[in-house]
């Protein structure tokens, strides 16, 4: 959601947007992540609950650990990461405590923030680029409203979705090779390469 403001706010400075598990609006996400909660567990304790109660924070936790739960999350442990995150050349290992630190604010104080923020309102216009990546089982960020804000934003230089079958919320894990190559293709239409004065 930061991204996305940001690159429409100052779009001199970026190529392009890339949004992955797209968070568009929390409530609305909320409130279909329910809908979909109810088909598959409607045993679940929070059926029948009107979505407006999940603007308080540890309900919305207790909604996203049922959809986890469920498969309509991340769709892979956080064990399998781990491997991963551990190689990453990017990062040391005083970055994932300041990682957790920046989750754990992210999830608390800024609960206020999250709650008012709605992209379709926020950023109706894409002005570079702009590539979305879900997975079709994401119903941490919704697909449908992913889909709702990519079909309203207008992006005079192109739009482009992706929803990956086999993924949830984390489809550059799950399906890391069409994630790839997805990033890939849309770069190279995307980043062009400075233009070199010509000698005098």
């Amino acid at each position: 959601m930061l991204g996305a403001r940001l690159v429409a706010g100052w779009p001199g400075d970026y190529a392009g947007y890339i949004g992955t598990g797209q968070q568009v609006d929390t409530l609305r996400g909320a409130a279909l992540a329910l809908d979909w909660l109810e088909e598959v567990a409607p045993g679940s304790g929070l059926a029948g609950m009107d979505p407006q109660a999940f603007r308080d924070h540890g309900l919305y936790v207790r909604l996203m650990q049922e959809v986890e739960a469920k498969g309509g999350g991340m769709n892979v442990s956080f064990l399998s990461m781990l491997p991963r995150a551990l190689a990453a050349p990017e990062y040391r290992l005083p970055d994932y405590r300041r990682w957790l630190d920046g989750a754990n604010r992210g999830s608390g104080p800024m609960w206020a923030e999250y709650l008012e923020r709605d992209l379709i309102a926020e950023v109706p216009v894409m002005p570079v680029p702009m590539l979305l990546i879900s997975g079709a089982s994401d119903w941490n960020t919704p697909v449908p409203l992913v889909q709702e804000w990519f079909e309203t934003v207008e992006a005079p230089q192109g739009k482009r979705i992706e929803v990956f079958d086999g993924s949830g919320h984390a489809p550059f894990l799950t399906e890391t090779g069409s994630f790839v190559e997805t990033v890939r293709s849309f770069g190279a239409r995307t980043v062009r390469p400075p233009v070199r004065p010509s000698a005098p």
